[in-house]
């Protein structure tokens, strides 16, 4: 499946799938993309997007008036919004169901990139944050992240935010739902894939949907690495920071893995381990589809 041509208002930054609220980080609409059984995704009812704190008052108008959202859901942790609070989006519930269990879960790596274990030892002295997160994680943040990915698949506390949160979707009939997490990059991105499965939408055009993080992160991933270059010009190293902002195909890859192999198929993960029956699906369908 193909996404439909651009909306016919022009989005602020020029990228694909865009709602025009540059401050809000990594924000996006899930709408016009079709689905296997001819329809399409309806726009400008499903958004997804990084945190909410830096929105400005046209962004916030911009949700309210044009999107007319009426439910957010906040995937962090109520500690994250302690630290980063959301705004008051006028006219919209708030839900806050923490998602994620960002563990290592498999004892062998679930995938690793190459690297000198002579070079990249444990007791290195790192100034940079970014560097010392990249040790934290043995040098292989592409490695943990899809371990990660696939632990939250897993894990009963996240499936019950995910069936929360559909939930919520579904009773959302009347206005726009906004979910997110900080970045709108891990666990915005699981969801958004989980959600784009269940209405239709061809695995390969979600892994497209979730890889449009990149290029929304780029500048900031530019700049991220540009920092860490003042201490370390090691391109290995300067990879594996960038992909702390970014993400890789490997990590979605290992969340429909871990669920298959658990379940057997996406399909039973859905049905099973997210609670989602065959009339939750054709009401979503019937919802966000046209």
């Amino acid at each position: 499946a193909e996404a439909a041509p651009a909306k016919e208002e022009p989005a602020s930054n020029g990228y694909p799938q865009s709602i025009g609220t540059p401050s809000i980080l990594n924000s996006r609409d899930l709408g016009g993309y079709n689905t296997t059984d001819g329809r399409t995704v309806v726009s400008g009812k499903l958004l997804r997007t990084g945190m909410l704190k830096n929105a400005t008052p046209e962004d916030i108008a911009t949700l309210e008036n044009k999107y007319k959202v009426t439910a957010i859901i906040e995937l962090r942790e109520p500690e994250e919004n302690k630290t980063d609070p959301d705004p008051a989006i006028k006219g919209a519930k708030y839900y806050n169901i923490p998602s994620v269990t960002m563990v290592k879960w498999l004892t062998d790596d679930y995938y690793k990139e190459s690297q000198d274990p002579k070079v990249y030892t444990a007791d290195r002295k790192f100034e940079n944050p970014y560097l010392q997160y990249v040790q934290s994680k043995d040098y292989d943040i592409a490695g943990y992240f899809a371990s990660a990915y696939a632990a939250n698949a897993l894990d009963k506390r996240s499936q019950q935010a995910y069936y929360d949160a559909f939930q919520i979707i579904l009773d959302n009939k009347d206005g726009a739902t906004i979910f997110h997490c900080s970045h709108g990059k891990d666990r915005t991105g699981t969801l958004a894939a989980m959600l784009l499965y269940v209405l239709g939408v061809d695995r390969e055009t979600i892994m497209e949907d979730y890889l449009l993080t990149n290029m929304y992160q780029a500048e900031s991933s530019d700049e991220i690495v540009a920092w860490v270059s003042e201490e370390t010009d090691d391109p290995y190293l300067q990879h594996q920071v960038r992909l702390t902002n970014d993400i890789d195909p490997h990590y979605l890859e290992a969340f429909f893995d871990g669920c298959e192999q658990v379940y057997g198929d996406f399909d039973t993960f859905i049905a099973e381990g997210i609670g989602l029956t065959q009339d939750h699906i054709q009401a979503l369908r019937d919802l966000y589809t046209e």
